[in-house]
C-alpha cells in the first residue's frame, strides 16, 4: 500500500547556513543532505528545482535573491502543491521583518521565530494533499513555469559564452596586432642588418683595395721599376 503523501521537512538557508526548519522526525538527516545541496547551489541568485536524493523523498528548492527555500516530501505528493507551499512561506517571510533578517541572521537563528510557522503550514499542506494536480489550468500553468525556468537557463548559459566569446575574439585581436607590429619591427631589423652588412663589406673592399695599392707600390720601389 502506497504511503501518505506528506511534507516531511522543510527550511530556509543562506549559503551553507540553515536559518529555520522543522520536521516531522528527525530519524532522516534531512540537514545533511541540505547542506551538501547547498554546498553546489550557492552560486545560484535565482533557481527552481526538484531534486530525487534518495528512493523516498523529493527535494524541493526554489532560491530567490541568494535564500533557499526547501521542502522535502514524499515522491506521491503533489509537486504544484510543493511549489504552492514554499512560495507561501516566502509570502510568509516577506510580510514580518524576517524579510531582511534572512540576510544577516546566524545558523538557526530564526527556529524560535519560525519553525512553528513552518510546521502549521508542512500541515496544513499535507492535510490538503498538497491541492491535487486534477485541474487542466494548474498544470498548464506549472508546465509554462517549467519552460520558462528552462529558457532563462539556456539564456544565462548562452550570455555567458557570449562573454567568453568577446574575451576570445578581444584576445585574438591583441595577437593580430601584436603579430603586425613583430612583423613590421622584423622588417625594420632586417633592412638595418642590411645595410649594416653593405657598409662592412664595402669598408672591407676599400680596405683591401688600399692595402693592395701600397703592396704594388713597394714591390716596385724594390724593384727599381719606379
Amino acid at each position: 500500500m502506497e504511503a501518505e503523501p506528506v511534507i516531511v521537512y522543510s527550511c530556509i538557508a543562506r549559503g551553507t547556513l540553515i536559518l529555520v526548519e522543522h520536521a516531522q522526525s528527525y530519524e532522516n538527516n534531512f540537514t545533511e543532505v541540505v547542506h551538501s545541496m547547498m554546498r553546489n547551489l550557492a552560486s545560484h541568485s535565482d533557481y527552481k528545482a526538484v531534486y530525487k536524493a534518495h528512493e523516498s523523498y523529493l527535494f524541493h528548492v526554489i532560491i530567490e535573491n541568494g535564500i533557499a527555500y526547501f521542502c522535502v516530501t514524499t515522491p506521491n505528493f503533489s509537486k504544484l502543491g510543493a511549489h504552492r507551499f514554499i512560495q507561501e512561506i516566502i509570502t510568509r517571510i516577506k510580510s514580518t521583518n524576517l524579510a531582511s533578517r534572512v540576510n544577516y541572521a546566524g545558523e538557526y537563528e530564526l527556529n524560535r521565530e519560525f519553525s512553528v510557522v513552518l510546521g502549521q503550514e508542512m500541515d496544513h499542506y499535507t492535510r490538503m494533499k498538497g491541492f491535487e494536480e486534477n485541474d487542466n489550468l494548474s498544470k498548464l500553468q506549472r508546465q509554462v513555469d517549467d519552460v520558462k525556468q528552462i529558457m532563462t537557463e539556456n539564456i544565462e548559459k548562452v550570455l555567458s559564452r557570449g562573454e567568453l566569446l568577446d574575451d576570445l575574439l578581444s584576445k585574438t585581436e591583441d595577437l593580430e596586432a601584436s603579430s603586425k607590429s613583430f612583423q613590421s619591427s622584423s622588417r625594420q631589423v632586417r633592412k638595418q642588418f642590411f645595410w649594416k652588412n653593405t657598409r662592412v663589406t664595402i669598408v672591407i673592399v676599400a680596405v683591401s683595395v688600399i692595402l693592395l695599392a701600397v703592396i704594388v707600390v713597394v714591390v716596385l720601389k724594390l724593384t727599381h721599376v719606379i
